[in-house]
């Protein structure tokens, strides 16, 4: 009889999620958060998610702050077709952050985020909403570790 090995994916590190509301370009919204609140996000390889056997393309930029062990993942909320979180489509973009941070300096993110001229809102997220896709966080995972290779 053969016998069925199951893996199951743990988090090594919490992420923690804000949402952002702009008409604004990816780009364009990284050249406001870099200026205004002196990060340095850069163009990095586009995040492709496959579900139900279609592929989407969100962009995605990088902010690694080696000083503060803190690193920053702006990525689109949408493609051409379909929302990267559903529940979210108010949403244009997510910055997840991963590392050496408390929640309070997650919500003074949000709010510095907020006073851009270019922004409608900005706030922190419930990580259950991102957990509930299914192999979402791994997909992600998966990249970000092909990517920072090349780092």
């Amino acid at each position: 009889m053969a016998k069925k090995l199951l893996l199951e994916y743990e988090d090594e590190n919490p992420y923690y999620y804000l949402g952002i509301s702009s008409s604004i370009m990816d780009y364009q919204m990284v050249f406001d958060l870099n200026k205004h609140l002196n990060l340095e996000f850069s163009h990095s390889e586009a995040f492709r998610f496959t579900t139900k056997g279609k592929e989407y393309v969100y962009s995605l930029y990088l902010y690694i702050d080696h000083e503060n062990l803190i690193n920053y993942y702006l990525i689109s909320n949408k493609d051409a077709n379909s929302r990267l979180v559903s529940h979210y489509k108010h949403l244009d973009f997510f910055v997840i952050i991963e590392g050496e941070i408390v929640e309070e300096q997650v919500k003074d993110l949000a709010r510095e985020i907020k006073q851009l001229q270019r922004v409608m809102f900005a706030a922190p997220l419930e990580a259950d909403n991102f957990d509930k896709i299914k192999g979402l966080r791994y997909e992600f995972d998966m990249h970000l570790e092909k990517v920072l290779k090349v780092l």
